[in-house]
Order: structure tokens, then C-alpha cells, then sequence
């Protein structure tokens, strides 16, 4: 992980709410690491802090943080990175956004670490270092600039942040794909994670009031799609996502047929445009139907949601990278949807 401060700057008229206020925030461990410690660790002491000054009504008085990044390394220290005020009011923004965000249903992951399968999602910026770094060299930083915009409530390139998350993704794929589901819930998760603290520029958020048809849809991929229509709202970014649903049947039924799946080797490492989704569409469906399996996607309702999906998908407006970050998500998720669809006795 790596270690910080936080530097209380405290303006207050009144000596004993000052000294409130700085005993609510040395109470707390003067040392932290971001990638063990969750938001709530340090927005449980603002919120008092808060609290104090709205009870004594100080709006003229000041209260700020200064978030000192270091390196301790033979007794001695290097700092790294600063961020010179950070508000209580940003604080708290940001523990709001992983709030409203660990209570979203990400999906389960068909993890082969039980452990990652058992734990409930819980979102630090922890979550968000692994794309600072896509290929496994750690690009401190990377992840440095955009810790400072995420307290700072400066812009982050969604585009940087799509590209550096499907590398991470196709990193994950080749080197262990067993971890492959759990990665793309973590860049889902960041990418909701940026838009929802403001961090991504307006026209280039990833959710938006749009509404789907299907709110009352019997499948449980229309059923899914319509409670996140704000992310997934176009219907390229359906078809993607779907089109990675409909993949993860064909490796599903393989492994259960033979042990192997050998149509992975068509989609590991490798980026999606239309095209290319439009034709691992076609051949997943002929896989199938080879092993007499077309119910897999008929039942659920799946094939002909995406077959309507294409239908309704004019000129392609998502770029590789982008169709290549939805088809993971369905792709990574599949599982999760109609494993939760599903009786109890299954």
C-alpha cells in the first residue's frame, strides 16, 4: 500500500471547538495505508468534525486537510506526493459515492480464490491503483495524479482510464484467467466510482438518465439491463455487454462438456471493435447449436434480447476499447445473472 498523513489546517474562533475538532482527528492512527484502510476510516472523523462546526454555526471558519503521500524506507522518509487542502466536504463525497456504490449489486465473481468469492465487495482506492499500472509494473505516479484529482475534484480522461483498464483486463486474461471476473469488477467498479465523485468531464461520463424498454422484461438479462440503464445506455454498450453474455454460455457448456475451453483462445487477449463482436456472435451461436445447446441463451431469454439488441444498433459509436471494457463486463458477470435468476435448489 502506500502510506499517508493527514494534516489537519484548522481556522476556528472559538479555542475549545478547536480543540474538539483536533482531538476528534488525532484520536485516529497518524499513519495509514490507502490500499488496506476504506474511505469510512477517515470520513467517520469528519463527519464530527463537521458535525461541531455546524452545531456552533462557524460558516466564516475553516477547516481543511493536507494529504501527505511518503515512502519509509531505512528510518527515514520520502515524500512522494501532496495534496495541499483537501475539504471535509470532498471527504465526504467521496464516502457517499462508496457507499451508494457498495450498495449497488456488482455481481458475484466465479472466482477460483474462495476467498474472493465469499468477501463482500467493498470499494477503497486500493481498487482503483491496479489500472495505474496494466501490465504488472507499478506506475505510482499514474495512480498519484489521480488520487490528486479524486480529492481535488479535478478531471480524469475516461479514455486513459478505459485504456489502462482493458490492458489490466487483457493482462489478467492471459496471465490467470480464473482471476479475469474479479479484475473487471474492480474496473467496473472504479469507472462508477469517477463519474459518480464528478471526476469525469460532462459528454464524457459513463452514466446518464437513459431509460431501457424492458423494465418489466421475463429475462433476467432485460431485468439486469434495466436496473443500470444509466450505465448501460446505448444500445452498443448493450450489445457489447450481452454479446460477452452469450461468450461465457459457450464456455460454460464447453467445460462441461470436454473440461477445456478452446473458444477462449478466440476472445483471451485480443481487443473488440463491431466487427469482430458482431462475428464472435455469429460463432458462438453455431457452437451451440453444434453441441445442442441453443437453449442455454433461448430459455433465459438471452438470444433474442441481443438479436433485437444488434437490430437497434446503428453506426457504431464506442470506441475498441470501450466495447472491448462492456464485452468483459457481460462476459465477467454472465454467471452472476443467472446464477441469481435461479431457484434456490440449484
Amino acid at each position: 500500500g502506500m502510506n499517508y498523513l493527514l494534516i489537519p489546517d484548522i481556522y476556528v474562533k472559538d479555542p475549545e471547538l478547536s480543540k474538539e475538532i483536533l482531538n476528534c482527528i488525532v484520536e485516529r492512527p497518524k499513519q495509514t495505508s490507502i490500499k488496506t484502510e476504506p474511505l469510512d476510516k477517515i470520513t467517520s472523523d469528519e463527519r464530527e468534525i463537521l458535525e461541531e462546526l455546524s452545531e456552533e454555526n462557524t460558516f466564516k471558519d475553516h477547516v481543511s486537510f493536507c494529504l501527505v503521500f511518503f515512502e519509509e524506507k531505512n528510518s527515514s522518509w520520502k515524500i512522494t506526493g501532496e495534496i495541499p487542502q483537501v475539504l471535509p466536504s470532498r471527504i465526504r463525497t467521496l464516502y457517499n459515492a462508496k457507499k451508494q456504490l457498495e450498495g449497488k449489486t456488482l455481481g458475484d465473481t466465479r472466482c477460483a480464490l474462495p476467498e474472493l468469492n465469499k468477501k463482500p465487495f467493498k470499494f477503497t482506492l486500493g481498487t482503483i491503483r491496479s489500472f495505474a499500472s496494466p501490465d504488472g509494473n507499478d506506475s505510482q505516479q499514474i495512480f498519484l495524479d489521480w488520487i490528486e484529482s479524486i480529492f481535488s475534484g479535478q478531471y480524469i480522461s475516461r479514455t486513459v482510464f478505459l485504456r489502462n483498464a482493458v490492458k489490466r483486463i487483457l493482462f489478467t486474461a492471459k496471465k490467470d484467467y480464473n482471476l479475469f471476473p474479479f479484475e473487471v469488477r474492480k474496473a467496473w467498479a472504479s469507472d462508477q466510482f469517477i463519474d459518480l465523485i464528478g471526476c469525469y468531464k460532462k459528454g464524457d461520463t459513463c452514466m446518464t438518465e437513459s431509460k431501457v424498454q424492458n423494465e418489466t422484461s421475463p429475462s433476467p438479462y432485460g431485468r439486469f439491463l434495466s436496473q443500470r440503464a444509466d450505465y448501460f445506455n446505448t444500445p452498443q454498450k448493450r450489445a457489447a455487454f450481452l454479446t460477452g453474455c452469450y461468450v461465457a454460455k459457450v464456455l460454460s457448456v464447453q467445460y462441461k462438456e470436454r473440461k477445456s475451453q478452446p473458444f477462449l483462445e478466440k476472445i483471451k487477449g485480443l481487443k473488440m471493435g463491431a466487427k469482430r463482436l458482431q462475428k464472435l456472435f455469429n460463432e458462438a451461436r453455431n457452437k451451440l447449436i453444434q453441441y445442442d445447446k441453443l437453449g442455454y441463451v433461448i430459455s433465459p431469454g438471452l438470444d433474442p434480447l441481443l438479436a433485437q439488441t444488434w437490430t437497434e444498433c446503428q453506426a457504431w459509436n464506442l470506441s475498441d476499447d470501450e466495447t472491448t471494457f462492456y464485452f468483459s463486463i457481460g462476459l465477467a458477470l454472465d454467471y452472476s445473472i443467472f446464477k441469481t435468476d435461479q431457484p434456490a435448489t440449484e
